[in-house]
């Protein structure tokens, strides 16, 4: 017995489209102080597409479309909160730290939780 073509190509399509069609909902916290990381107000020009004024705009920018790329990846029933910080990282002559995370200690258990801000990831 042999299968119909066309039954096999819209089983590969239909188990593709979970992945096409995924949009998990992410919210960013932005936790840097005034003045710092994210909120660097030092002027810059835009460059390379990124159209902020600021470094701390620019950093924000360039994030929110790393997140929107990873919202477009992944599928989930319940938002995903990022705490997001713009802080220096251990760095010598020989390597250095590119980016870290981490598990909120809360995670494990129903203690408070922090309070997050929504930021639209369409911009």
């Amino acid at each position: 017995m042999t299968g119909n073509p066309f039954h096999a190509i819209l089983l590969v399509a239909l188990s593709a489209a979970s992945s096409l069609f995924a949009q998990a909902p992410i919210t960013l916290a932005v936790v840097d102080p005034p003045g710092v990381g994210f909120n660097d107000p030092t002027p810059v020009a835009p460059v390379g597409g990124n159209k902020g004024v600021t470094i701390g705009e620019q950093r924000l920018i360039a994030f929110k479309y790393a997140a929107g790329i990873w919202s477009s990846k992944l599928a989930s029933p319940v938002p995903i909160r990022v705490r997001s910080s713009f802080g220096s990282l251990p760095c010598t002559a020989k390597n250095g730290t590119l980016a870290a995370t981490a598990t909120p200690e809360w995670f494990f258990h129903d203690g408070p939780r922090p309070e997050f801000i929504q930021n639209d990831l369409s911009r």
